[in-house]
């Protein structure tokens, strides 16, 4: 590395250790939507730098990451969709439709765990204010179109 690059990466402002740390976990759990008018939604996991990127946003709007790190860890399941966070409501709703129309009502296990990925929705809502969740759909078509893929990939 040459000395410019080496100031230049120095110069850099620098993310607190425990916002680093978010990111990984962060990396680790998180998927995002991919458009795909063919099939329907489908998600893939969340990069490092889009991670990191997401991070130092979501403090930035003011929303406790250390609250979200935890309540994302205490999740039973794999994977956690960060459109749940962007547009809360309408994923819950979609939840209750979707047990009100798609489920067995005799299949207990199923409708406890939609209810379980509902009221979880509806957890991550309350730490995620409105202006944070208008920034994270910003983020997240940024994310669908591209903003942190390599400078060589074709779109």
């Amino acid at each position: 590395m040459d000395p410019e690059t080496f100031l230049e990466v120095l110069r850099r402002p620098w993310l607190d250790p425990e916002l680093h740390r978010a990111a990984g976990k962060l990396a680790e759990r998180c998927d995002v939507p991919v458009p795909d008018a063919r099939s329907g939604p489908r998600y893939r996991r969340i990069t490092r730098p889009e991670a990191t990127s997401l991070v130092a946003g979501l403090h930035q709007q003011g929303v406790d990451v250390q609250a979200l790190l935890a309540q994302i860890e205490a999740w039973p399941y794999q994977n956690v969709a960060l459109d749940w966070l962007s547009e809360p409501e309408q994923n819950a709703a979609l939840i209750c439709r979707a047990m009100e129309t798609e489920i067995d009502p005799e299949d207990e296990a199923e409708l406890a765990r939609f209810r379980h990925h509902r009221d979880f929705i509806l957890t991550l809502a309350r730490l995620i204010p409105p202006g944070a969740r208008l920034w994270l759909q910003g983020w997240l078509e940024a994310v669908a179109h591209g903003a942190f893929a390599p400078p060589d990939t074709p779109f």
